[in-house]
């Protein structure tokens, strides 16, 4: 019977320490009203980002009236100044060469809510030098 090796099962219980390092960090005891707050914050970003990101995208599909005269298979309402198709309709939108502010404004809000989100991720996930691992 041969004797087992002493260097993996060192290195199976350094791991079990870091990941209980690891863990204990996580799941410290805070302030549940901070932890409230962070999980708004957060809320709020991705709420900012999905929103900044489907306006981008529309303003990016949106045709004007010329446009979508050409599609046989719907029409654009009259009151519309442009739009993009959506669900088998138009939907009233905006151009960007008409409104450059809201096209800005959008992309800012893609830019806000992920700036948000990456610090969401350092603030969830922190590296391992502040961990101690």
């Amino acid at each position: 019977m041969s004797e087992l090796n002493p260097k993996p099962m060192r290195i199976m219980a350094a791991t079990l320490r870091v990941t209980r390092q690891r863990l204990a960090y996580y799941f410290r005891p805070s302030n549940l009203a901070k932890r409230l707050l962070f999980l708004l914050v957060e809320g709020a970003g991705v709420t900012l980002l999905a929103s900044g990101v489907l306006s981008t995208l529309a303003f990016l599909a949106t045709e004007t009236p010329a446009e979508a005269a050409h599609r046989p298979f719907a029409k654009m309402p009259s009151e519309c100044e442009a739009g993009f198709f959506n669900h088998g309709a138009y939907t009233c939108w905006y151009t960007m060469s008409d409104h450059p502010f809201l096209f800005t404004l959008s992309l800012t809000a893609v830019l806000a809510g992920g700036a948000i989100m990456v610090w969401a991720q350092k603030r969830w996930f922190p590296s391992r030098r502040k961990i101690g691992a």
